[in-house]
């Protein structure tokens, strides 16, 4: 009979970490844990064995009691509380009764971190920048939540895109869709398969649960591949072993306040989190939260159509097209002449994006996790995350993602040595809908496009009786005789038809049940090896696309697979007395379509002394063209999207037989101009002027890539009372995917003269369809960068820290590349203090945002102002500890000054980002011991307003 894999993998497993199957003498070793200063009982501290897998908690009452194998030699006990010195005890058969005094931790720059490098050190030892927010950290921020507050560190930029769901990134090029930053949760990564990005944390982790986020600025491909381009946040949950009980967070507030646009609506996040742990083997844990508010009103209605001057745009414009409103995108060119006899473009009457979308929002999330350990050395876990949300995105138009949702299984088997993981994860985008798209499905209902345009024609040339000719608001209004209008049940009805009809039938909605599959493993070769340290590991992931043909090429019951392979390998090594720490890493990436991606780091940490670290790195960084970039093949509005791979590609010709946008746009107009003073000799002016009609010469697009060099410095001063660190970087980036316009003409080509002439009548005449795709930059983008921080422990427990960031880039507006979407300076300044008086603390933070000359470069939005002004917002809050009823009152304000400011704009959309509520919580935790239950934790009533 032949042993099956699953076997073969459990006896190996086994063999591998020395599993006995005999019984074996216990040691019971008992203790107390206290605070050294206050003498105060800590319940909830975690006691576990270096290198085991077994492990407690403390009790009410400060106790514990572990069981440990018998063993030759002492014991190493961890002993570790949120805001405290780990310590570490030696223990042997005959303690008992351990008395441990713990030390809050004030040490600056000594958390251990591990995502740098994927072994534990110090923030001193890391190789790059990395930055770190622990437990106690999300406890104290004075933001609705630690997402929010990643914004206050140095060199990270936020976007808001609305009340729930920010996008973060770091040195630059910015989006509010960021592709360029991984985002991992417990290790696996939290983009949603089918569009291929991190809803910011709308479908991440609660705030209860994180125990730790660590965030490394720049590429970190070379340990955690594709899209950890620009950067990587990887979120850690807390253990259900070293974090047990229940704890509860309710937030109630209200926002919208001191605006006629919107009556003062409820904003209330509620979260509760429930771990246990069994006999030290068996702990699970579960975590609940929900949130909802009414998200902020889109106000701006500017026009931004791009084939007039800036001085003709507004709302006289007859081909306006106006951010937020939809379905005036629809246009026709040259439609109509004025009495000067110039041609005049004229666009369809659009609908408020208020009046097609509920700006309702919500995010509710259960998290369920089961650990086990089968020894003192292999622990085995199973996680369940489950979210659903409703939020608005803005892209190139404007979608509402309703009802999205998205879960994910994961299976870990983890030993001293090594990690094996699995993990499946699954998105829905349940009710979407696109704005843009819906509000010309809801024009063509009533009146399709061709109809409209004649009608207006027809009026604006005197032909209608009662309608003055000539006259531009004359013809709309009786072009618009009819027209549906918002709130009335006829457009209601047909509003909903088209939120349910999808795109590849003509309606709004948005299908993706997309899917990714994931096996990870990795182990440490160090104690085999003895010269230097290894670790090494392998990915493989497979994503199934499955749009039923509204957003990618598949089919209905059709599905695209995309199977991606990798391999990794570390080195590292000490030598001078351990004072310098040489490394070097290697990735190997192989994704369907492109070709396979190495990706080097080579870095070195040099420590003359115990207060002096100075860092050097080198390594490249790639990024693989997300899904939508590769399969997309939609149209929205007046634009045809469409990925930029040859299979996508190859219906429409739009590589091989097209126009670039910017010049067919530039022919149109000298046509234009010069039938003024020439009219009736349009075959003389195509003749003239074809020579501006340029051929694409696009390739089809290839993976991003970066070349990045580091050199820090950290130092610990004053009696390690000043910590600062400072480094510059300098980025190298080719290949850099942008949007463009290809035209396709309908007749005609670029084949020869004779074909281009024929395309110039057939430009002329609308006879075109125009794609928005996406291609590789030709030339290199260099962006430099300085990043100073800074943490200073002054007397009597006051902490001051700040940062600057400035950068700087060889884009410049207007060039056929993206927007380096960063400011060129960016600070923040914090001061805080935990026991200010006798259990009164507070902190305050300022953070100031330079202006952004261009947001985005858009090769045909030129003369559109993309510009942000520079502004400056302070939170703070303040707290008081009550120990006898273990409960602190905190009161906050994020934005205290209540300044209104934007944070992103591009093609279709501009936002002004402004958040007022008052937020009460509270907090409430019940731990559980063999005898009895007591209720302790804090309670926290906090303001804030933006």
């Amino acid at each position: 009979m032949k042993t099956s894999s699953l076997n073969l993998v459990v006896i190996m497993l086994f063999q591998l970490n020395g599993i006995t199957a005999y019984a074996q003498t216990i040691w019971t070793v008992t203790g107390t844990v206290r605070d050294a200063s206050t003498n105060d009982l800590l319940s909830g501290t975690s006691i576990s064995v270096q290198h085991k897998t077994t492990g407690t908690i403390t009790d009410q009452l400060g106790h514990f009691q572990i069981q440990i194998p018998e063993s030759k030699e002492a014991v190493l006990l961890l002993i570790s509380y949120v805001g405290y010195e780990t310590q570490k005890i030696e223990v042997t058969g005959g303690s008992t009764n351990i008395d441990i005094k713990m030390t809050k931790n004030q040490q600056l720059a000594k958390e251990v971190v591990v995502t740098a490098s994927r072994i534990s050190e110090t923030i001193l030892e890391a190789p790059v920048t990395i930055l770190k927010m622990d437990a106690n950290a999300v406890k104290e921020i004075p933001s609705e939540n630690f997402y929010a507050s990643l914004s206050g560190y140095k060199g990270v930029d936020v976007i808001t895109n609305s009340i729930l769901y920010k996008t973060i990134n770091t040195r630059g090029f910015n989006n509010n869709a960021n592709f360029r930053l991984a985002q991992l949760i417990d290790g696996v990564d939290n983009s949603l398969p089918g569009l291929g990005w991190p809803l910011g944390n709308v479908l991440g982790a609660t705030d209860l649960d994180v125990e730790k986020v660590e965030l490394v600025p720049g590429p970190a491909s070379a340990l955690y591949g594709a899209n950890a381009f620009n950067g990587l946040l990887s979120v850690t949950t807390k253990d259900p072993f070293r974090y047990q009980g229940i704890a509860v967070t309710v937030k109630t507030g209200v926002n919208h306040l001191g605006t006629d646009a919107h009556d003062p609506a409820l904003y209330s996040d509620l979260q509760l989190r429930y771990a246990k742990a069994f006999n030290d083997r068996f702990a699970f844990k579960v975590n609940v939260g929900y949130l909802s508010g009414d998200d902020w009103l889109i106000t701006d209605s500017s026009d931004i159509y791009k084939d007039v001057t800036a001085d003709e745009r507004g709302s006289d414009n007859p081909a306006r097209d106006a951010v937020n409103i939809y379905g005036d995108e629809v246009a026709r060119v040259d439609w109509v002449t004025d009495t000067a006899g110039a041609k005049v473009d004229i666009s369809r009457t659009g609908y408020d994006a208020t009046e097609l979308i509920d700006n309702s929002s919500y995010s509710a999330k259960i998290n369920t996790a089961l650990y086990y350990k089968l020894n003192d050395r292999l622990q085995l876990s199973y996680d369940f995350n489950y979210a659903k949300a409703t939020t608005s995105y803005s892209s190139l138009s404007f979608f509402n993602l309703k009802n999205i949702s998205m879960y994910t299984n994961k299976l870990e088997l983890t030993g001293p040595r090594f990690f094996i993981r699995t993990a499946a994860v699954f998105n829905d985008l349940g009710d979407t809908y696109n704005a843009s798209v819906l509000a010309t499905a809801i024009n063509k209902d009533w009146q399709p496009d061709t109809d409209w345009f004649n009608a207006y024609k027809q009026a604006y040339y005197g032909q209608v009786d009662g309608v003055t000719s000539y006259d531009f608001n004359a013809a709309r209004n009786y072009a618009d005789s009819g027209r549906l209008f918002p709130g009335t049940d006829a457009f209601n009805q047909v509003m909903e038809t088209q939120k349910s009809i999808p795109f590849s039938s003509g309606g709004a909605k948005v299908i993706d049940r997309s899917s990714r599959y994931i096996a990870q493993g990795e182990y440490d070769f160090s104690y085999l090896i003895k010269v230097f340290d290894l670790i090494a590991g392998a990915d493989y992931r497979l994503t199934r696309l499955n749009s039923e043909g509204t957003i990618f090429i598949d089919e209905p019951g059709e599905p695209l697979y995309i199977n991606q392979y990798a391999g990794y390998a570390q080195a590292t090594k000490q030598i001078f007395k351990d004072r310098l720490k040489l490394l070097a890493a290697l990735r190997y990436d192989k994704a369907d379509n492109f070709k396979g991606v190495w990706a080097p780091r080579f870095a070195a940490v040099y420590h003359p002394d115990n207060q002096n670290y100075f860092r050097a790195s080198y390594q490249q960084g790639f990024r693989l063209p997300d899904p939508q970039l590769q399969f997309i093949d939609i149209v929205l509005s007046n634009r045809h999207r469409l990925g930029g791979t040859a299979v996508v590609d190859a219906p429409y010709h739009s590589r091989t037989n097209s126009f670039t946008g910017s010049s067919v746009t530039e022919f149109k107009d000298s046509i234009n101009k010069f039938l003024v003073t020439h009219p009736n000799q349009l075959d003389s002016a195509v003749n003239r002027f074809q020579g501006i009609l340029q051929k694409s010469s696009y390739d089809y697009i290839q993976p991003e890539k970066v070349r990045t060099f580091e050199v820090g410095y950290r130092r610990l001063l004053g009696d390690e009372k000043i910590y600062a660190d400072i480094n510059y970087f300098h980025n190298d980036y080719s290949g850099f995917i942008y949007s463009t316009v290809l035209v396709v003409t309908d007749s005609g080509g670029t084949q020869n003269a004779a074909a281009i002439d024929t395309a110039g009548h057939a430009i002329y005449a609308g006879g075109v369809e125009n794609f928005q795709t996406v291609v590789n930059a030709a030339d290199k983008v260099l962006v430099n960068g300085i990043e100073i921080g800074t943490s200073i422990l002054l007397p009597k427990g006051y902490i001051l820290s700040g940062n600057l960031t400035w950068i700087h880039s060889s884009v410049k507006p207007g060039e056929d590349e993206p927007g380096i979407r960063t400011p060129p300076l960016k600070s923040n300044l914090a001061i805080s203090n935990s026991d200010l008086i006798k259990n009164l603390g507070f902190m305050i933070n300022w953070r100031w945002t330079d202006a952004i000359n261009n947001w985005s470069n858009v090769s045909d939005d030129k003369s559109i102002d993309n510009s942000l002004p520079a502004y400056s917002i302070i939170d703070a809050q303040v707290s008081y500890h009550l120990p006898k009823a273990a409960t602190t009152i905190k009161a906050g304000a994020s934005n205290l000054l209540n300044y209104y400011h934007q944070d992103f704009a591009q093609r279709y959309f501009c936002g002004w980002h402004v958040l007022r509520f008052i937020d009460l919580r509270w907090d409430f935790q019940i731990n559980f011991s063999s005898t009895y239950i007591r209720a302790t934790g804090i309670t926290t009533a906090r303001l804030m307003y933006s």
